[in-house]
């Protein structure tokens, strides 16, 4: 089987690893792997990396991010989703007028503090498993770039979202602050992730249907050139510079230091490169029909 990315619109109720497994069974590839979890509980855009693109997936995981979601006003939960128990109550539900005037205050460098229920690492344990457990800790607030936020509509207590983000942002987390900011409590009741850097859902194949495509599904795969619309890469400038460093060679070049740059000939990813005191290092080879 040919190496690149498929975009799969996963179902609601599924985990990214059982999404993965499905795929595995039907594609049968040699290696796979996904990019940007979704809990069980979102639905929307899973990058599946097959064969040589697992190398660069680190890529696709760096990039932005666009989510739709619903916010409910008037309870908070334990998870910040409508998994969790409700915690606190109000009867203060905001107006549109209200929603928007907060809006520039979610954008741009924003703080947030990820759930407690979250795979973060609180001393080498998942906080998740710390919060089923019961015990008491704290997660520090980490830095996001909301690049836009957009009230879609406010239908009694709920409230329609459109965010475009940074890696790491939490949207039970965003959701949660927002209602604190307009002296409410409020907590996600759906979620869909839209895209991933140039990756959309309106390319992708709901898994649920991926049964039926079945083998053929490997027709839809994106080459892993697809990464090349959306992140800095550099260009090997003929064929010795090519063939020395698809052998592990190092290229001479004038660039200034770099890490991890993706590397390229005649718009083909050829490795993962290290720039440093004036030569390009490969440090992982891409295979492929160049």
């Amino acid at each position: 089987m040919e190496s690149g990315f498929l975009v799969i619109n996963k179902d609601k109720g599924i985990g990214s690893t059982k999404a993965v497994s499905i795929a595995k069974r039907i594609l049968k590839p040699k290696k796979i792997g996904h990019a940007g979890t979704l809990d069980p509980l979102a639905e929307g855009v899973l990058i599946l990396a097959i064969n040589e693109a697992t190398k660069v997936i680190r890529f696709v995981e760096g990039a932005k991010k666009q989510y739709e979601f619903d916010v409910f006003f008037g309870a908070e939960t334990t998870t910040c989703d409508a998994e969790g128990e409700i915690i606190n109550q109000s009867e203060k539900i905001p107006t549109m007028e209200e929603i928007t005037a907060i809006i520039p205050e979610f954008t741009g460098a924003i703080t947030q503090i990820p759930p407690k229920y979250s795979a973060i690492k609180i001393d080498g344990k998942r906080a998740y498993d710390l919060a089923r457990e019961g015990k008491e800790f704290e997660i520090k607030e980490r830095e996001i770039v909301i690049e836009s936020l957009k009230l879609i509509s406010l239908s009694g207590n709920v409230a329609r979202f459109l965010v475009d983000c940074s890696k790491g942002t939490y949207v039970r987390s965003l959701a949660r602050d927002i209602a604190l900011k307009l002296g409410t409590y409020g907590y996600v009741t759906y979620l869909k992730r839209t895209r991933i850097g140039k990756f959309s859902i309106e390319n992708a194949i709901l898994l649920s249907k991926l049964e039926s495509i079945g083998y053929d599904a490997k027709d839809s795969l994106l080459p892993v050139e697809t990464l090349l619309d959306d992140i800095l890469a550099i260009a090997l400038q003929n064929d010795k510079e090519f063939c020395d460093l698809v052998q592990g060679k190092q290229v001479k070049t004038n660039l200034p230091n770099q890490y991890d740059v993706l590397t390229c000939y005649q718009g083909k990813i050829v490795a993962i490169s290290d720039i440093n005191n004036g030569v390009i290092a490969p440090k992982r080879i891409i295979k492929g029909e160049y």
